[in-house]
């Protein structure tokens, strides 16, 4: 902010300049205390255990010919096999999500994690995924590993996105 200054009692121009500033960052991001917290790199290898905790599926393809969808999820995994409740029918059947899903899934080096998306006895879609993968991904800072993928149909439409799926798991 510029202002101009005058001398005392002076009713002339000329006088001095007073420049005021502040040095602010076009970051949005808050500077990070150096002092906080940094976990540590984690190189995991199979054999793993997950822990799945949150499951949510979106955009999905509609599959009744005269109603909507009510999906649920079938995980399978060598000698693993669970499904989770339908969701409710309120809303248009294009999405879901249960919470506190807790499911513990030994992996070894070559299993295949299917997580299928059904509704009544139609499979929406469906999405592979191997320990080495997951291994892979990032960690949070709450030790939670987030995952997001497009399901794929099988059959005759092999192959082509019908709906994306989201989980967030614990890898161990």
């Amino acid at each position: 902010i510029l202002s101009p200054l005058a001398d005392e009692g002076s009713t002339s121009n000329t006088g001095q300049l007073k420049m005021n500033f502040r040095l602010e960052s076009i970051f949005d991001e808050p500077e990070q205390d150096p002092h906080r917290y940094q976990p540590l790199p984690i190189n995991l290898a199979p054999p793993i255990l997950v822990t799945i905790y949150t499951l949510a599926v979106m955009d999905l393809r509609q599959v009744h010919m005269f109603g909507k969808n009510r999906p649920f999820v079938k995980a399978s995994c060598g000698n693993y096999f669970s499904v989770t409740d339908p969701v409710p029918s309120e809303g248009d059947g294009r999405a879901g999500k249960w919470e506190n899903v807790l499911w513990t899934i030994y992996m070894g080096e070559n299993h295949m994690l299917k997580l299928s998306v059904h509704s009544d006895s139609i499979v929406i879609g469906y999405i592979l995924l191997n320990a080495r993968e997951l291994c892979s991904l990032p960690i949070d800072t709450y030790g939670l590993t987030p995952y997001e993928a497009d399901l794929r149909a099988g059959g005759h439409q092999a192959g082509e996105v019908v709906g994306k799926i989201r989980i967030v798991c614990r890898l161990e």
